[in-house]
Formats: structure tokens, C-alpha cells, sequence
């Protein structure tokens, strides 16, 4: 792309043309904003896949109290004793886990975006203020 730009604009000097070095910082910029995005996508998956794994194998556990499809109960009352150990059960692990506290790697993922972010926006005021100067 770099040289496409350097062979359409007129040639002044030996120097790479300014709209050269902005386009070469931009594409620089991009390919290192698509690699974080990647990451922090990979780190976010992680997270809530260990997330959904905890809560799944939570649930599903054997102390549960699942009803026996083969050997179902006697009578109604046997049904109905089953069916509220069950939901006293799962009330009981829901309250021991908050689910709204998120694991490490999406924690890393987050501290990571901000970092990225913040980190960003200051390379960009700089570059532009260097470009504004050189200009």
C-alpha cells in the first residue's frame, strides 16, 4: 500500500510522504487492535466456558435429588417431598455462588481491554500532534 502511495503522489524528495507515514501508522495500529481483540476474545471464551462448566456440573450433580425416570414414585406426596428438595437444594447453590462474579481470565480480559484502550488513545493524540507539528 506504501508503495502504491508513494508512486501516485508526485516524488519531492527521498523522504516517505507525510500521507505515507499516517497510512503505515494507521495500518500498524489496526493490525495491533485486531490482534488484542482477538485475545480478549480468547480470554473472554475461557472465562465462560469454565463459568458454564462450574454451573452445569453444579446442577446437574448427583446429590441433587433427580427424580428416577425408570422407578418413579409411589404417590404424589413422594413426587411433591422429591420435587421441593430439589428446588431447596438449587435455591441452596444458587445463593452460595453469586453469579455475577466474574472468573480470572475474564477479569484479565477486562483489565487488558482497558490497559489497551487507555494505552490507544494516548498513542493516538501523540501521533497526530507529531503529524500536526511535521506538517
Amino acid at each position: 500500500m506504501l508503495l502504491i502511495i508513494n508512486n501516485t503522489l508526485p516524488s519531492t524528495g527521498t523522504n516517505i510522504p507525510l500521507i505515507g507515514v499516517f497510512c503505515g501508522v494507521i495500518f500498524f495500529l489496526i493490525a495491533i487492535s485486531m490482534m488484542e481483540t482477538i485475545f480478549v476474545n480468547y480470554l473472554m471464551a475461557k472465562g465462560s466456558k469454565k463459568r458454564s462448566v462450574e454451573t452445569t456440573t453444579a446442577v446437574s450433580g448427583q446429590d441433587v435429588g433427580v427424580i428416577d425416570q425408570q422407578n418413579p414414585p409411589d404417590s404424589v406426596r413422594d413426587q411433591n417431598e422429591e420435587q421441593s428438595y430439589t428446588l431447596d437444594r438449587l435455591k441452596q447453590i444458587l445463593t452460595e455462588r453469586p453469579q455475577k462474579t466474574p472468573l480470572y481470565w475474564t477479569r484479565v480480559a477486562r483489565i487488558i481491554n482497558v490497559t489497551f484502550l487507555v494505552l490507544y488513545i494516548i498513542t493516538i493524540i501523540v501521533f497526530m500532534s507529531v503529524l500536526w507539528a511535521f506538517w
